[in-house]
């Protein structure tokens, strides 16, 4: 993806924690696929939905995290579950 759209920035997060102004100064953020549910998923997703100010894609194990921890998202948070993401109630 990277390659293909060079206007993307790809951050890998290795310590489960974001730096805050890098939450900060994003305009869009695309969470889920390839984040796993464990504890070093949940802990980045938390403060990903604590912090971030960010209009977002959520997809994947985003969605399976939110389905363990429902709560309420911003409006500008975009859910795109595929058929059994939403019968887990993850949509």
């Amino acid at each position: 993806v990277c390659a293909a759209h060079p206007e993307l920035i790809y951050l890998p997060v290795a310590s489960g924690n974001l730096p805050e102004e890098t939450l900060h100064a994003a305009s869009v953020v695309a969470i889920g696929p390839g984040l796993g549910t464990g504890e070093w998923a949940q802990r980045l997703f938390g403060q990903f939905l604590r912090t971030s100010r960010a209009a977002a894609v959520l997809d994947a194990d985003a969605l399976n995290l939110l389905a363990q921890n429902p709560q309420r998202l911003r409006p500008d948070c975009i859910i795109t579950p595929h058929p059994g993401e939403h019968a887990r109630g993850a949509g």
